[in-house]
Order: structure tokens, then C-alpha cells, then sequence
């Protein structure tokens, strides 16, 4: 009897399980592009393709800038300004509710680390500034990551040239 009761909770469970909703973000075949990169790591060629063609597929679901949309909506145009709300309507639904599903986060700031890392700064600019409207979240690490493609501030360059040579003089006096 009690292996009929179990039998039938695994045979239930089973049929709900097949009921779930399905994720509210679309990773495409990431997973398997990053096994395969992290089993060869010399292959980035498909991690890259990967991210780049989710990039391109889901960049017509990213969210509207904020700001264009505030100030469309102050818009004295009647027409721009039910175009602006209707638009918001749409972006700023429940990610369970809403039209299409979105990219996940972080991948778009993945693909912008690749390209940094390959020596294209503006490019990984330009996907570290999406990934910010896309996930406002993630804004301060992102931040932090645009300065870092930017590369060193050049009006500091003294200043760390004072501070290197400071730290040399005080190696040399603790090793007397």
C-alpha cells in the first residue's frame, strides 16, 4: 500500500512539474557555449557568437530609457505624449506578464567583458551602458566596469608616478 501512495506522489508530482511557467529570461544556448568554452579555452569564438546573436535578439525587448520616456510624456503633443505612456505601460510590466521574455541579466555585461578583454574598448562601452538601462540594478557595477574600459584617468598619471616612487623610497628604508 505504501508503494502505491508513493508511486502515485511520483506520478502526480511528474504531471505538475510539466505545468510550471516557463523562466522569465531567455538565455538562449549560453550554458552550453560556456561549458564549451571553459572545456576549451582557447574556443571564445562560440561563447562570443552566442551572446552576440541573444544581443541582437533581444535588443528589441530591452526596456526604453527612462528619461526619453519622462520627457516624452511631458510632451505638449497629445499624440507623443499617449505614445510615451502607452510605451511604459508595455516596458514596465512583471517579467511574468509581460509581452516577451527578456534577456537575462548579466549577459550583455559578459559580452562586453569579451570585447574588452579583446582589446575593443568603445564596443564594451557601449554594451556595459546597455546592460545599465537594461538592469538599473546594476548601475553602480557597471559604472565601475565603463571606467575600467576607459582606462586611467591621464590627469592622475602624476600623482601615481609620486605615489610609486614614495613606495620605492619607503621599501629601500625598511630594508636598511
Amino acid at each position: 500500500m505504501t508503494a502505491m501512495r508513493l508511486a502515485a506522489c511520483l506520478l502526480a508530482a511528474t504531471a505538475l512539474g510539466g505545468c510550471a511557467k516557463p523562466g522569465n529570461f531567455e538565455w538562449g544556448t549560453y550554458d552550453e557555449s560556456l561549458y564549451e568554452y571553459y572545456r576549451d579555452s582557447g574556443n571564445l569564438d562560440q561563447l562570443t557568437a552566442e551572446l552576440e546573436r541573444l544581443s541582437v535578439a533581444y535588443e528589441i525587448t530591452s526596456p526604453p530609457e527612462l528619461g526619453d520616456l519622462l520627457t516624452e510624456a511631458a510632451s505638449p503633443d497629445r499624440t507623443t505624449r499617449h505614445r510615451a505612456i502607452k510605451q511604459a505601460g508595455q516596458a514596465f510590466q512583471p517579467l511574468d506578464t509581460g509581452p516577451a521574455a527578456r534577456l537575462a541579466p548579466g549577459l550583455i555585461a559578459e559580452l562586453g567583458y569579451l570585447y574588452l578583454d579583446a582589446g575593443n574598448p568603445q564596443k564594451a562601452i557601449a554594451l556595459f551602458k546597455r546592460e545599465k538601462r537594461n538592469w538599473p540594478e546594476a548601475a553602480y557595477f557597471m559604472d565601475v566596469m565603463i571606467q575600467v574600459a576607459k582606462g586611467p584617468d591621464k590627469s592622475t598619471a602624476g600623482d601615481v608616478q609620486a605615489l610609486d616612487a614614495e613606495a620605492a623610497r619607503l621599501g629601500t628604508e625598511q630594508g636598511k
